[in-house]
């Protein structure tokens, strides 16, 4: 079967899923959207201030095309701008935080039909080098940031589903492709063709990082002191990478597993109890990651998800497990939120090493709440500060990978 078919494939079984939905159209009368002004470090906009920014602009225009235009335009429009802007813009920005937090500048062509490889260029074969020399995992992060990125907006808006702080009928245009693409990304990879026919210019700040990011992944990943080079082609790998590449494509179906799939109803536990689950797979300097997230919600208030994290690399399984709470009281104008992570991982964040050791995370983000003193479409305006303190290890959308404190700040607007 050719790319173009599985291409095509693709995009039949994301319109026909997202038209034939039923989804879940929420109670709440205003939905909240929030931006990040600074995230630390200050350099760039951070993986996960990108993440944020561009999914609730995302979501301001999902909702007015959704509310504006019939079924059939809605889906065009959204989807059309999923394809070219939104998704490759976001992979784009991902990538460009990791080469500028490692000093490294870049440039980008959003405006493209980029599925589901990011357009990143103006970086030299140099450059590249000298950041494979110096830190490996954070250019082994290039090639993986594109999974990483989609696991974030696609975790963040699961999370706004269940709890009914965004509609599934506004985003699932969106939601669907993103999550054939997690699948996508690695079935592309398994026709040889596919890199044999992506043109590569011959001035290197014209190219992109990788003409194929898993390949570049799997075969670094696997020697990491191999020399230098820019593009890998399936040709390039052993047997044992083409294996490790085929298992990692077929496991990467388990991100369908998912009750959000058929819209953002919750599983009754109780009569005042409903859960959601959903599976993940994304790739990492230090190997596979597999999450398992659980959300809960009773009539009481309670908003909680778990995730159960397995980090498999060459040698061993790495388990870890976290905990979120949202919305809790601290006055009538204060809320927050918070989470804590627990993990073994990799003793020096390698790929090759057999024993772990232990670490986590621990995040609190305040929100005070303000009320517009006219009456307007804004019902509220949340100013948000964020403090978050990680030990050595790796942390999706977390760019340092030592011990560190980050702080964040912006503000939320709730739109009825």
């Amino acid at each position: 079967m050719s790319v173009s078919k599985v291409l095509y494939c693709i995009i039949f079984l994301t319109f026909f899923l997202a038209t034939t939905s039923s989804g879940q159209t929420v109670g709440s009368s205003f939905f909240r959207y929030s931006f990040t002004l600074f995230d630390t470090p200050l350099q760039h906009q951070t993986i996960r201030q990108s993440i944020n920014n561009i999914q609730s602009s995302y979501r301001v225009m999902a909702k007015k095309s959704h509310d504006s235009f019939s079924s059939l335009e809605d889906c065009v429009i959204q989807s059309a701008a999923a394809f070219a802007i939104i998704i490759p813009f976001s992979q784009a920005e991902s990538q460009r935080a990791i080469l500028t937090y490692n000093q490294i500048g870049s440039q980008y062509s959003p405006w493209s039909f980029a599925l589901p490889e990011t357009s990143v260029n103006k970086v030299s074969d140099q450059d590249l080098s000298s950041l494979k020399s110096k830190s490996f995992n954070q250019y082994i992060r290039l090639f993986s940031s594109t999974t990483e990125s989609n696991y974030l907006w696609l975790n963040e808006m699961e999370t706004m589903l269940f709890f009914q702080n965004e509609d599934f009928q506004n985003v699932k245009y969106d939601y669907f492709i993103r999550k054939m693409l997690c699948y996508g990304y690695h079935i592309f990879s398994l026709f040889p063709s596919f890199s044999e026919d992506i043109s590569i210019s011959n001035n290197q700040l014209d190219q992109r990082i990788a003409s194929i990011n898993v390949y570049s992944y799997v075969k670094n990943i696997f020697n990491d002191t191999l020399q230098f080079k820019r593009n890998v082609v399936y040709s390039d790998l052993s047997n044992s990478e083409k294996n490790y590449l085929t298992r990692v494509a077929y496991l990467s179906f388990l991100n369908l597993f998912s009750n959000f799939i058929i819209g953002a109803k919750g599983i009754q536990l109780s009569p005042n109890t409903e859960m959601a689950f959903s599976l993940s797979q994304l790739l990492s300097p230090l190997g596979e990651i597999y999450n398992q997230d659980f959300w809960f919600r009773n009539t009481n208030g309670l908003k909680a998800k778990v995730t159960f994290r397995e980090i498999i690399n060459d040698k061993s399984i790495f388990p870890g497990i976290s905990l979120a709470l949202y919305d809790l009281n601290l006055s009538n104008k204060i809320k927050f939120d918070w989470s804590a992570n627990l993990w073994s991982q990799p003793e020096h964040l390698s790929f090759k090493d057999r024993s772990g050791s232990l670490g986590g995370a621990s995040e609190i983000g305040l929100h005070y709440q303000t009320k517009p003193r006219k009456a307007s479409n804004i019902k509220r305006i949340d100013f948000d500060l964020n403090a978050l303190y990680k030990s050595q290890g790796f942390l999706p959308g977390i760019l340092n990978l030592d011990e560190s404190l980050i702080l964040s700040a912006g503000l939320s607007i709730s739109i009825l």
